[in-house]
């Protein structure tokens, strides 16, 4: 009886997910999910419960029907050349030549009172890795304290900074949903840009919380992250991924890069699930400057005055809006 009840729960379960995986993946940018093909599949597995006369023939039925499900999820392959909203039309590349690197497609638009007044800009850049210094972690929160954006930012001794955020790269007409992203809806990009885009997208336009924390990262430390981005930046613009809202996703991707370091979660952390929360887990696990109390240290990487008082048309923007901010390898 007890195994007959774990398999009910089993099977259950798994038709729940291949009705989900039905309505939500691979739906075309503002159609409606397929409400209908998904009830009709709740209604024949029903049926197979209610109607077929012996449970191991139900079973066999609904494993059935799961492997077709399954078949249709992970025989689909995400795209490369479809009608791809603006901020995420262009994928960055980069080429590596001794101590240069040259990244082509590094984003800066240039944005007015709205996202929607946005002028694209995409440039290649040149960037000297023996002045490759620091790394910060950046935090933006749009949605409470749990919901947040995580990025990443490499500083060189030369003032230039390089922000990188891993988000999902939506069509035309395509709308981020949460629930979506577990249902290989959205493939995955990597934005290499300018911080007076990314950061100031958020703190100037979009008027949300940002915080930026500086790591505990020494320079060759620091090289190696920056390396591991660009692989996978590279590989993504030759083979793309489908973004996935748990195991794919902005910060889980940074503690992929981050895999070799001491203060590693496990998939499961909290301040993977909900972001929001890595600024503290980070703290606690001394990745950042623990000299002060941490509502106080958290206060200071608060950097939104700084990000309006500067603007975003100066060239020392990220100099600027990083004035306050705890220092730990000081």
């Amino acid at each position: 009886m007890l195994a007959i009840a774990i398999a009910a729960i089993a099977l259950t379960l798994a038709t729940l997910w291949s009705a989900a995986a039905i309505y939500f993946s691979d739906v075309s940018p503002g159609s409606s999910p397929r409400l209908w093909w998904a009830l009709i599949y709740l209604a024949v597995a029903v049926a197979a419960v209610v109607f077929v006369p012996k449970w191991r023939w139900s079973a066999a039925l609904l494993l059935a029907m799961f492997g077709g499900a399954l078949i249709f999820f992970f025989t689909r392959a995400p795209g490369a050349n479809k009608n791809w909203t603006l901020d995420v039309s262009r994928t960055p590349t980069v080429r590596i030549d001794g101590e240069t690197l040259t990244i082509t497609n590094v984003r800066h638009f240039r944005y007015g009172k709205t996202e929607a007044d946005a002028t694209s800009s995409w440039e290649t850049r040149t960037y000297d890795l023996s002045k490759l210094r620091r790394v910060d972690y950046i935090l933006s929160y749009w949605a409470g304290e749990s919901v947040a954006h995580a990025m990443v930012s490499f500083g060189f001794d030369d003032g230039q900074q390089l922000a990188i955020s891993i988000e999902t790269r939506k069509e035309v007409g395509e709308e981020y949903s949460a629930i979506q992203g577990f249902f290989r809806q959205y493939e995955l990009v990597y934005v290499f840009a300018d911080e007076r885009d990314l950061v100031g997208l958020r703190t100037n336009v979009r008027g949300e919380h940002v915080y930026i924390h500086r790591l505990r990262t020494q320079p060759q430390r620091a090289r190696e992250v920056l390396m591991d981005y660009i692989n996978e930046a590279n590989a993504l613009a030759e083979r793309p991924q489908f973004y996935n809202a748990l195991t794919e996703n902005c910060a889980t991707g940074v503690i992929h890069h981050f895999s070799t370091d001491k203060w590693k979660p496990s998939p499961w952390t909290l301040s993977l699930l909900l972001p929001g929360y890595s600024g503290r887990w980070a703290y606690d696990m001394g990745a950042t400057d623990t000299s002060l109390p941490y509502d106080e240290f958290r206060k200071r990487c608060n950097i939104v005055d700084e990000a309006k008082a500067a603007g975003l048309d100066h060239a020392n923007f990220s100099e600027l809006i990083r004035v306050n901010l705890p220092d730990p390898n000081r």
